[in-house]
C-alpha cells in the first residue's frame, strides 16, 4: 500500500514535525505538508536549510525556441538566458541572446541550441574572466553557418569591465 504526503500526513494527529530544506525558503511541496500538519493539530515544526546552498554558486539557463516546422514555413529563432553567480552568495549575472538557426532540419537545429546552452554554462563558469575566451567559448562546435547570435545583452558585474563596442 502506497500513500501520497498528504494521505500520511492526515492518517495522524501529528504534534511534531521536521523539515530539511535545500534551499533557504520552503518548497511548494513543503508548505503544503506543513500547512496540513499544523491543520492537523501539530503545533512544533522545526525546519533545517541545507547550509550546503550558501556554499553553492547557483545558476538557472532558459530557452525559448521556434525549431523549423515540418512545412518549413516558420522563421527558425529562439531567445536564450542564463542567471549565474561567480560566488556563492553574490549578485547575480544574466546573458541573453537572440538566434536564428541556420540548419535545414528541426533535429539539427535542436542538437545545435543543445551545444550553445552547454557552452553557454561552462562559459559563464569557466570563462568569463576573459571577454575574448568567454565569446570563443560560445561558438565552440557551433558555427556560424549553422546559428547566428544576433542580440547579446549582458548584465552584473562579471561583465562590468567588458568592451561593449565587441557586440
Amino acid at each position: 500500500m502506497s500513500l501520497a504526503p498528504l494521505d500520511l500526513v492526515s492518517a495522524h494527529p501529528w504534534r511534531r514535525v521536521a523539515f530539511t530544506t535545500y534551499a533557504l525558503s520552503l518548497s511548494f511541496f513543503e508548505a503544503v505538508i506543513l500547512d496540513a500538519m499544523v491543520r492537523g493539530g501539530g503545533r512544533e515544526a522545526l525546519i533545517l536549510a541545507d547550509v550546503q546552498g550558501q556554499q553553492t554558486r547557483f545558476f538557472c539557463f532558459v530557452d525559448t525556441v521556434s525549431a523549423r516546422n515540418f512545412a518549413g514555413t516558420n522563421d527558425a529563432h529562439g531567445w536564450i538566458g542564463l542567471r549565474f553567480q561567480l560566488q556563492a552568495g553574490g549578485p547575480p549575472n544574466d546573458v541573453l541572446l537572440h538566434v536564428n538557426m541556420r540548419d535545414a532540419s528541426n533535429v539539427l537545429q535542436q542538437q545545435a541550441i543543445g551545444i550553445l546552452g552547454v557552452n553557454l554554462i561552462y562559459a559563464a563558469f569557466y570563462e568569463v574572466q576573459i571577454q575574448k575566451s568567454f565569446l570563443e567559448g560560445l561558438a565552440q562546435d557551433v558555427v556560424a553557418e549553422r546559428i547566428e547570435i544576433d542580440y547579446v545583452d549582458l548584465r552584473g558585474p562579471a561583465f562590468e569591465s567588458w568592451d561593449r563596442v565587441l557586440f
